[in-house]
This record gives C-alpha cells, sequence and structure tokens, in this order.
C-alpha cells in the first residue's frame, strides 16, 4: 500500500517522512520558485529583526541535559504563504528564520543546530497531492539570558511554502493567529479557553496562537494545550500536582 494512502498509516508514515526532511543551503532555494521575493514574514514585519534580547556574543552552550525555561518575551509562530511554490516536484518548502545559535528539530530529528544562517531551507520529500502532513517541531533558542524551547505543530501539502520565525508575544500576528484558533472553538469551549488563557503545558504560550486549542481531559478536568505536540506531555505530567494548570 502506497504511503500516506489511509489515516490508519498516517502516522507512521509521517514520521517516516520527516526523518527524510532535508536541509539545504539557503541561497539554493532563495526563495522557493514561483514565491515572489519579499513575501516572508521577517521580510516586512519590523519585530523581526533579531537585537540583545534573542542573542548574545557570550551565550552559553545549551548544557545537554539541563531543562529549558518557555519563552516569556516571545513565541515560535508558523506561517503558510497564501503562494504555492512552482517546483514540479511535489513537495513542500519550510523557511526557517531564527536567532543565532538556535536549534530545531522535526519529529526529533535534529534539523537546525548552532544556526549561523539568516534562512535554513528545509524541503520535504515527495508528498501525496491533496493530503495533509503533520509534523512536530521544537525550537530553542536563547532569551533573556537563558535558553528557552518551544513546541509547535506544522501541517504542509505538496506545494506549500511555509515560514518558521520567533516573534515577540505581543505582536500583532500573534494577536491575529490567537483570535483565529479560538473563533473555531465552540462558543463553550472559546470561553473556557480565555479564562485559561495559557497552554496546560508551555504555560507561556497563549492559546490559539498556534492554531485550534486542543482540548483534554486531565484528572475529570477539561484543559485546553496550544497544540497536539503537548498532548503526550499533557496526559502524562499534568497528573503530578506541581504540573496542573493555575
Amino acid at each position: 500500500m502506497p504511503a500516506f494512502v489511509t489515516s490508519l498509516y498516517c502516522r507512521a508514515a509521517v514520521a517516516a517522512a520527516a526523518v527524510a526532511l532535508l536541509l539545504t543551503p539557503a541561497l539554493a532555494s532563495w526563495p522557493p520558485p514561483g514565491v515572489p521575493s519579499g513575501m516572508m514574514p521577517w521580510q516586512w514585519q519590523e519585530y523581526q529583526i533579531y537585537k540583545d534580547r534573542y542573542t548574545s556574543p557570550t551565550q552559553p552552550a545549551p548544557a545537554a541535559t539541563a531543562p529549558h525555561s518557555y519563552p516569556h518575551q516571545s513565541t515560535l509562530q508558523v506561517t503558510l504563504l497564501p503562494q504555492q511554490h512552482t517546483d514540479p516536484k511535489p513537495i513542500a518548502y519550510v523557511m526557517v528564520h531564527l536567532p543565532k545559535g538556535a536549534d530545531l528539530w522535526v519529529e526529533g530529528t535534529p534539523m537546525v543546530t548552532n544556526n549561523k544562517e539568516d534562512v535554513d531551507t528545509l524541503v520535504t520529500p515527495p508528498l501525496e497531492k491533496g493530503m495533509t502532513y503533520p509534523y512536530h517541531i521544537r525550537t530553542r533558542w536563547y532569551e533573556d539570558g537563558k535558553w528557552v524551547h518551544q513546541m509547535n505543530a506544522l501541517d504542509v501539502k505538496a506545494g506549500d511554502v511555509v515560514c518558521v520565525d520567533v516573534v515577540p508575544h505581543d505582536a500583532k500576528s500573534v494577536e491575529k493567529a490567537v483570535a483565529a484558533g479560538l473563533d473555531k472553538l465552540s462558543p463553550a469551549d472559546r470561553k473556557a479557553a480565555e479564562a485559561q488563557k495559557f497552554c496546560a503545558v508551555q504555560d507561556t504560550i497563549r492559546l490559539g496562537s498556534m492554531g485550534t486549542p486542543v482540548k483534554v481531559t486531565v484528572n475529570g478536568k477539561d484543559v485546553f494545550l496550544c497544540c497536539e505536540g503537548c498532548r503526550d506531555a499533557a496526559l502524562k505530567d499534568l497528573e503530578r500536582p506541581s504540573r496542573r494548570p493555575r
């Protein structure tokens, strides 16, 4: 049976595809074919200029086993461009714009390590046309004197150009994403999500900023998560009293 034909095989096939993501030199595909120059979010939003808040010439290397905090000043943003690329291959481009020294994993596989580029270009393997492929991504960057990390969801289809970057919590694009994500909930769930405000796992991340919040039941109580990537942690870690939502 071809990969990605049915949802029954989708998750295993997606994990295999994630490992096959290719990191190509930034200039080799900049911009992606058919996408006008100047369309990437960081090219038309002033807040995307990384300053001292995100980098430091003396920032320490992240410890291999030390825990990392969630960001309080910024958030990981995923943006689907309205323009599709014109590459004849059924692939998706993922344009990654991160602070210097940042790291990026896709489905647990390192894709960007100690970032030194303005833009890193990730290219998927061939995708079945019309199918949506969900990936989980995690990024680590240096902010306000410490290493922070954040997860997010990355859904792609053949022809897509998706941008991944770090933006301030108060950016207009974040407020717009929050409103759009909450709008997809039922009235009752939206009211509950607005009252909770932050993800129950990544507790500095606004609900809605990563798409429609995910509702799970923990200890008999419904709580909301910023994305599917937090589900396993919620069902495991929130059982502990110290990790229960506020």
